[in-house]
């Protein structure tokens, strides 16, 4: 399968290393982790890499999973609104040379 590489995605998603101002994130996104993305709801946890900032205004911010048998390569796409309280998930599949996104 043709999924992108990390790239830009370099710090792990760890709500004990998140700045103050990035406090909404993990209460938005951690039921959403809790309940799809660790055992036993999958075969492994899934590890979610963020971008190394994060601007304090930020009302969105893109959290990437990482495929658990692919390391390095993004399988979801994580789009977490602060201002509408809305987590979106996508999966990331290949055809040919180009990537879709496909809503979960």
């Amino acid at each position: 399968t043709m999924l992108p590489y990390l790239g830009d995605y370099d710090r792990l998603y760890d709500i004990e290393d998140l700045e103050e101002h990035e406090a909404w994130i993990p209460e938005l996104f951690e039921p959403v982790r809790l309940k799809f993305f660790t055992v036993p709801t999958v075969q492994k946890d899934i590890l979610f890499f963020m971008r190394e900032e994060t601007h304090r205004d930020a009302s969105m911010v893109v959290i990437a999973g990482v495929h658990p048998d692919c390391r390095g390569k993004i399988w979801k796409e994580v789009l977490v609104f602060r201002d509408l309280r809305m987590v979106q998930v996508f999966r990331i599949v290949g055809y040919g040379w180009q990537q879709y996104r496909i809503s979960e």
